[in-house]
């Protein structure tokens, strides 16, 4: 009998020690995509006005949260960096020279870096393919004005040249039809002898092929954006991660919600 109230008595015990803490969901982190700033009125789905993004930029650097660059977004995808729930990425397609005229400034002044994916063959001038099918940002930014940007910038690739649809589908991720070696290769050249080194890729279209992420590989590049629209979470293959686009059309709670850590 005292055997089994000592027994019953150990049971009890157990059953108030502490269990160990489970730890608490990753909320992922947010990839924001961006293309072209305006002083104007005429925003869109991919044109946020000048105010608008200070707003945003304000909202982040009085709250707290770190702007990742993709060496950083890759420590957090292999474990090497923990997430606080204020962790956010800044992606700018297409390399438009409003990057340079109104996103730079405001990104220095509160301190925080973006990624700036340049469509290559556009670099200090229009971008041919983009015009013709009324998509117009203005011109793009130059070498030299990429140089001075970066530290607060970083520079990748958005193709060479192939910056299209054809049959309403991204002509890059078409095999068929186009060499992908050549437009990424050429691509790659111009921004390493220009001293940006290359490590990540953002899909036109958000459109993938087997082809494409094969090249990418072979030139060291270890991770890779598309459109989808959510927070990147460990685990995520590195070659497809998602990204939310913000919109000109977007109010600063929009916003919020957009980057907050969901509860």
């Amino acid at each position: 009998m005292k055997k089994l109230l000592t027994t019953i008595g150990l049971l009890i015990c157990l059953c108030f020690i502490a269990k160990p803490a489970v730890a608490a969901t990753d909320p992922g982190i947010p990839i924001l995509m961006y293309h072209h700033f305006t002083t104007g009125n005429d925003t869109s789905a991919i044109t946020v006005s000048k105010n608008s993004f200070n707003e945003q930029m304000n909202y982040l650097a009085q709250n707290g949260y770190k702007t990742l660059t993709f060496q950083e977004l890759e420590a957090y995808l292999d474990g090497k960096l923990e997430n606080n729930g204020k962790m956010v990425v800044l992606t700018m397609d297409d390399g438009y020279r409003s990057n340079y005229d109104i996103a730079f400034p405001i990104l220095q002044y509160y301190g925080l870096k973006a990624t700036q994916f340049t469509i290559v063959s556009a670099i200090g001038g229009l971008d041919e393919n983009m015009f013709k099918l009324g998509f117009y940002g203005g011109t793009h930014c130059s070498i030299n004005e990429m140089q001075k940007m970066q530290g607060t910038f970083d520079f990748q690739s958005h193709t060479y040249d192939r910056h299209f649809l054809f049959n309403e589908k991204s002509i890059l991720a078409q095999d068929f039809t186009v060499d992908v070696r050549e437009d990424l290769d050429t691509a790659k050249q111009i921004l390493e002898d220009n001293g940006f080194s290359q490590y990540v890729f953002s899909y036109p279209y958000g459109e993938s092929s087997g082809s494409i992420k094969q090249v990418l590989k072979e030139q060291g590049v270890r991770m890779a954006v598309n459109c989808v629209p959510k927070r990147v979470k460990r685990g995520a293959d590195k070659m497809e991660l998602p990204r939310l686009n913000v919109s000109g059309k977007m109010s600063l709670e929009d916003f919020k919600k957009l980057v907050q850590a969901p509860k």
